[in-house]
């Protein structure tokens, strides 16, 4: 089963600060990947990030270490 993704506000801010175009590409690759297998690729956070799932993964170059936090949200209604 596969998810959407959709971003906070800082997550937006966080994703704006990343000026160089290939690495901001690389970022939601990686978050469309995690939205097609969150329950695979991700683990729980543990301190000091806040109690949700987690997901890490390195830029292409190994110079930044991108950690995200998520939470499954119910979006249908029955």
């Amino acid at each position: 089963m596969s998810y959407g993704v959709s971003f906070t506000r800082e997550a937006e801010l966080d994703l704006d600060r990343l000026k160089d175009p290939l690495l901001k590409s690389h970022v939601l690759d990686q978050l469309d990947l995690l939205a097609r297998a969150p329950a695979k690729l991700s683990r729980p956070a543990s301190f000091p990030h806040l109690p949700f799932q987690k997901y890490q993964f390195w830029s292409p170059d190994h110079a930044i270490h991108f950690t995200a936090l998520f939470q499954f949200r119910r979006t249908s209604r029955r």
